[in-house]
């Protein structure tokens, strides 16, 4: 198993260094992909996080993670059908399988609404800065 195996976003996430007070380059990459993938609107705001939005309608869903880690570095690899990487299960992992679901999601429920004419609902994600983090291993089946 290879880097290939696994979700790009997670990889590139993994790859850019961020520990506590360095996080830019992790959430400009964060707002990039979001950008990319269809987000309706992704920028990297005044304090650093990585926000998205996506879809709009009366109610929001807000998605929260921190993008920070503890310092020092973990080369990105796969070793035995396991990822290693600093931030890989905190919280880098979960961070980038909501964001990759929220597109996932919204698109299904536009399909849906458009059947229906229903309103939707509004997802805003953000990447927040500061809260260490332990490193951690994340297994692929």
């Amino acid at each position: 198993m290879t880097e290939s195996n696994f979700d790009p976003l997670l990889i590139g996430l993994l790859k850019a260094y961020s520990p506590s007070h360095e996080e830019r380059a992790a959430s400009e990459y964060l707002a990039g992909w979001m950008q990319s993938a269809g987000y309706d609107r992704a920028f990297v705001d005044e304090s650093g996080n990585a926000v998205g939005v996506l879809g709009e309608g009366p109610k929001e869903i807000v998605l929260l993670g921190h993008i920070d880690t503890v310092p020092g570095y973990i080369n990105v690899e796969v070793r035995d059908g396991l990822l290693y990487g600093r931030g890989s299960v905190d919280a880098k992992g979960p961070l980038a399988t909501f964001v990759a679901a929220a597109i996932h999601a919204t698109r299904l429920a536009y399909r849906r609404r458009r059947r229906s004419g229903r309103r939707g609902c509004q997802f805003k994600r953000r990447a927040l800065r500061g809260h260490a983090v332990s490193p951690g291993v994340m297994r692929h089946r």
